[in-house]
Order: C-alpha cells, then structure tokens, then sequence
C-alpha cells in the first residue's frame, strides 16, 4: 500500500504541481485520509487473510517539508551544493550519515507501533538511497553502510524488505514495463513477448507502469498471465471499484482467475524449471528432479514417461505412436 502520509497530497494549500505522493512531509498517516486507525484497521483485515502489508518508504521528504527549515544541516546537497533531488525537482534526500537517519528510524518503528505495519517498500533505493554521496561529510562517501545497518537494525525487529531495484532484500515489481502507447516507460512489454523471455522473470514478476491498464486482452492478455504464471512469475493486479475496475482482470477476471487456480494447484511441484526447444511448453521438475509439471502454450508432444494427467479436465492425453500429445492452454500433472 502507498498509504498516505502527511504530504503534498494531504496539504489543502498545494496542487499537483507541487509535488505528488511520493513527496511526504513525515512518516505519519495523514488524519485527512483516516490516519494511523484507519491504517491499523487495513493491516488488521490483510493479517486476518493470511496477507503482510508492505508500506511505500523512502529516504527523501517533500522540499515544502517543514524538517528541512528546522535542520538544514540533514539536507543532502550534490557536489555544488544544490539539495539532491535525483532531478525530480519536488523532493530533497536527507543526509543518513546525521541524526536524520536516526529521526527516520524512529518515525518508522512509530508506524509499526500504531498500525502493526513492519512491511517497507523502499522507494527509488538507488538513486536516492545508497548511490547516494554526501559530499558535505570528510570523506565524502556514499550513505550505503548506514543504509544498511538502519535496514540491518530494523530487519532484527521484524520487518521486511521489498526495494525499488534487485537487491539482497527483494526484488520489486515496481514498473518494469510500459506499453507503445504510454509517454514514460523504462522498457517495452511487447519486445518480452516477442523474444519468449518469460524465463527471464522465474521468481521476479514484472510489474507494469502505464497510463491505461495492463490487464486487457491487447497488453497483457490471459494467455500471455499463463505464459508468466507457467514460468513462476505472477504479476500484481489491481482492482479499482471506485474508477470501473471492480474486480482484477475486469471483464476477464474469470479467465486471469483460473490460470491462478492451475497455478496454486501445479506450483507445489514447480522445482525447478526446463525449458523446452521450439517454446511449445514449459516442463518442471520435482524435488527429486522429475518430471512434474508441463504448461503448454501451443499444441505439443512429449516421449516423457508416466500417468500425465489435465489438471482442469482431469482427463488424460492421447498417445500416438509412442508420444502424449498435449493440447495448448492447458497445464498437466505428471505422476
């Protein structure tokens, strides 16, 4: 969750030329949109469902945010002395090497204090984070030791890591992706379905950054949800029911539903994963690497041994001359 905190957005007198939600004043939930009950209220339900909830966190606050005119000297500056501000222009970074770090650490422990919340998503961790050079300090060195040790100290009370970057922590689904038609994307959805890179994702969805949503059969389709889903890979959907998407996947819910269905029925045996030659299917293996799981993307045969059996029919294939032939779209289980 983005959460909202006390910010640019919650601030009555400013716009959004000004500045958006990533440009927070504090680490406090803003009382404007239910403050920390509310929030305490939305991790209580996600606890009661078996779900963690990873709150957005960064290491920079809004340039309005009233801490910088209180302590100037937690202000990082570049090597000319302008604030840095990874050229977004609306945020200034805070120099971790000060009692600002020791100020963002308590601001968060307060958070999970009132809300239950030990989930952190950290927002643009490189950039503003530990690239980051303090060019005020002696030796002017990078902030990532004490990026590090707050993550360190914080780790060993409980909490969780999901960074804005492939790190030790995690690995994000921040936007990887946009589509032809958006004005800023970092790479482009339909160069990975043209070079069959879904591999490429094995434990790392993707995640989709756009101005019209991912999930419609001309983006990202149910089929090619089964070709991620088939390699480990199941991306975050969202739902809006304020904004006419009541249900992830709308008019399509039931077809990106059901691949998930096969998933969590075949996930339990994708060990390890082979890919095949030709692309017509996805084959894993066991723990005891053998033969377990096939996804099919198109019309395949196969010389494997043993009972194979449609996880949605719960039929078995037709053999010919000695091969299985295995229908597109479908996911077997191999006993």
């Amino acid at each position: 969750t983005h959460g909202v905190w006390e910010s640019v957005t919650s601030d009555p007198d400013l716009g959004p030329k000004d500045g958006n939600i990533c440009c927070p004043y504090a680490f406090r939930f803003a009382e404007r949109f239910g403050g920390a009950a509310g929030m305490k209220t939305l991790c209580d339900a996600a606890r009661e469902n078996g779900l963690d909830l990873f709150q957005w966190y960064g290491f920079q606050f809004a340039r309005q945010a009233p801490l910088w005119k209180e302590h100037p000297e937690w202000l990082l500056r570049e090597q000319h002395g302008e604030p840095w501000d990874g050229n977004y222009g609306v945020l200034w970074c805070g120099r971790m090497r000060t009692e600002f770090a020791q100020m963002l650490k308590q601001q968060i422990l307060d958070v999970a204090r009132d809300t239950g919340i030990t989930g952190m998503f950290i927002d643009s961790y490189q950039n503003l984070g530990v690239t980051c050079v303090d060019w005020q300090a002696p030796d002017q060195a990078p902030q990532a030791d004490e990026i590090w040790k707050l993550q360190a100290d914080l780790q060993k009370q409980g909490f969780k890591f999901r960074c804005e970057i492939v790190t030790i922590f995690g690995v994000s689904q921040v936007g990887t992706y946009g589509f032809e038609d958006d004005d800023f994307r970092r790479r482009l959805w339909s160069d990975t379905v043209a070079s069959d890179a879904f591999f490429v994702h094995i434990d790392c969805p993707p995640g989709f950054h756009s101005s019209a949503y991912p999930f419609t059969r001309d983006r990202v389709s149910p089929e090619l949800y089964f070709q991620l889903a088939a390699h480990r890979a199941i991306p975050t959907m969202s739902a809006d029911p304020w904004h006419g998407t009541p249900l992830p996947g709308r008019e399509q819910a039931r077809e990106y539903a059901r691949v998930n269905h096969l998933y969590n029925q075949a996930l339990p045996r994708m060990n390890r994963l082979r890919l095949v030659p030709g692309g017509t299917h996805a084959l894993w293996l066991d723990r005891q690497n053998q033969p377990a799981v096939i996804w099919t993307f198109a019309e395949a045969q196969t010389d494997i041994a043993g009972d194979i059996i449609c996880l949605e029919t719960r039929q078995k294939p037709n053999r010919i001359n000695g091969k299985t032939i295995l229908a597109a779209g479908r996911v077997y289980a191999i006993n």
